[in-house]
């Protein structure tokens, strides 16, 4: 008797018609980041995508805390090696009032265009639907295109980003000889800790939420490509003076896009008012941007607060917010129903 877990599902799979469906391994990681790039691109970008290809190969490095290699899997045509159809299963902690449940987001859902309607895709979903039922995942999740997924039974149910923009005139100019009261710095290691808590508080204020470890942050602050599209610049805020307490966490995008910055969490520390803090945040805000929009050779237009339909920056500055996006949808599947509110059922009781 032994309290190994099982071995994983191997996967592979005829598919017929000179197909073959298997877990990628470490020797596929170049070739499948550069399929996704390819196929994964928006209509206005052109191919390879940068954002896409170091995500990839970030995921595939082996240094990802909690994605390996085969988690990918790829449709192979048996001939010529060339790979059809590809997608990826990142296995995560989620919660639901405070109660952790497994999810598998399933993402990079990619088909070449030469062997689209054939089944591909659905072949993929059967098989990562099972290696996530193996691995315990209540839950699946994937942010896609509307509609399509239903069909895998799916449904829009959890709101996806939603955000404001700042546009540059709108940013509070500071009075003539005043010195900014706070300071914004890049993060290191050493400030894991303070990032861990204030994404803790902010956590809080949503039902459900996606649980982050110490190794998982560490990755994103150190570990991630310069060209990824999840490369993210960490700063923590400080008061300004001798003792540079930290009071707050910012993240934001590393490049502009169309001219615009966008900022992808902010938090301040209990006791420190918004409204005192944002001001040179927006200062800080309009500076980088500026430098990186000058690096870039476009103008700087706006900051794109993507902090979800509702935040407390939002309720802080609303005559300096000029615009609103909506938020758009998780698509969710949960297998088993009467398991899953099993599950949760403390915080249905409470």
């Amino acid at each position: 008797m032994t309290n190994e877990p099982p071995a994983e599902l191997s996967l592979v799979r005829d598919l017929g018609s000179g197909l073959v469906l298997r877990r990628a391994t470490c020797d596929d990681r170049e070739r499948v980041a550069e399929f996704h790039a390819n196929i994964l691109v928006r209509p206005d970008e052109p191919a390879p995508a940068d954002r896409l290809y170091y995500w990839v190969l970030d995921l595939m490095s082996g240094k990802h805390p909690t994605f390996r290699p085969e988690d990918f899997l790829l449709v192979e045509e048996s001939s010529t090696g060339k790979i059809a159809s590809s997608l990826g299963l990142i296995s995560q902690i989620w919660s639901y009032e405070g109660i952790p449940f497994r999810l598998g987001q399933i993402d990079a859902v990619s088909t070449d265009p030469d062997f689209r309607r054939r089944g591909l895709v659905r072949a993929q979903m059967e098989a990562i639907h099972a290696l996530s039922a193996q691995r315990g995942e209540l839950v699946q999740a994937i942010p896609g295109i509307p509609w399509y997924y239903r069909q895998f039974g799916y449904e829009m149910a959890l709101n996806l980003e939603g955000s404001r923009t700042c546009l540059r005139q709108q940013i509070p100019k500071p009075e003539p000889g005043d010195a900014e009261p706070y300071t914004v710095r890049s993060a290191t290691t050493d400030d894991l800790p303070f990032i861990m808590e204030l994404y803790r508080r902010a956590t809080t204020r949503s039902m459900i939420a996606a649980a982050r470890s110490e190794e998982l942050w560490g990755f994103d602050l150190t570990g991630r490509s310069e060209l990824s599209g999840l490369h993210r610049r960490f700063c923590v805020i400080e008061q300004a003076g001798s003792d540079r307490k930290p009071i707050g966490l910012l993240i934001h995008s590393r490049r502009t896009y169309d001219g615009q910055l966008g900022v992808q969490l902010l938090e301040i520390a209990a006791g420190n008012p918004f409204l005192t803090v944002v001001p040179g945040v927006l200062r800080y805000l309009e500076s980088t941007g500026a430098d990186y929009a000058k690096r870039e050779d476009c103008e700087f237009r706006a900051i794109e607060f993507y902090l979800g339909d509702e935040h407390p920056l939002y309720d802080t500055i609303p005559g300096r917010l000029s615009g609103r996006t909506p938020p758009y949808a998780w698509y969710i599947r949960v297998p088993d129903l009467p398991a899953f509110v099993q599950h949760i059922a403390p915080a249905l009781e409470r």
